[in-house]
């Protein structure tokens, strides 16, 4: 065993080349240098108590597949009478009483509910901001309509 290094008032001991300690080693060698000095002299941001770490292009995943819109069913499917797994949501779709999945939409995996989810599969993309624009416009038609009554029945009173 050779004798200990002396790194200010840390000492550290070399220890043989065998067995464990050599894949302890090993793996205490191979770190990022340039990560060490990034974040030890202060070059990453701080984002609640989280290191901020700048990732190159060629690490992240490439664009999410462009949105696809469903244009019909396959020609086999099309010719046989067919019904889906839940008619009362089918039923609540075609009413547009439906509230849509956003697990199911947007999420990689999906949804994890499955068949006990109790919002809609059949929705497409784009339903649900639809769904919120729509009832702004309501609000906002309402609102303007109670505000032109309540301007009426003041101009009566005179």
């Amino acid at each position: 065993m050779e004798a200990p290094q002396n790194l200010g008032s840390v000492q550290l001991k070399q220890q043989p080349r065998n067995g464990r300690n050599s894949v302890m080693r090993m793996l205490c060698d191979a770190y990022d240098e340039q990560l060490q000095e990034d974040v030890f002299l202060g070059k990453l941001e701080i984002k609640n108590t989280f290191y901020n770490i700048p990732v190159s292009s060629s690490m992240t995943e490439g664009p999410a597949a462009p949105d696809s819109n469903w244009k019909s069913a396959p020609a086999d499917l099309v010719q046989r009478t067919w019904r889906t797994k839940f008619p009362e949501m089918e039923a609540a779709h075609n009413r547009g009483e439906c509230k849509p999945c956003a697990y199911f939409l947007y999420k990689p995996d999906g949804c994890r509910n499955s068949e006990n989810c109790p919002y809609c599969h059949l929705c497409r993309k784009g339903e649900i901001k639809r769904r919120k624009r729509q009832r702004a416009k309501q609000f906002k038609a309402a609102a303007a309509l109670e505000a032109g009554q309540v301007d009426g029945h003041q101009d009566c009173s005179d």
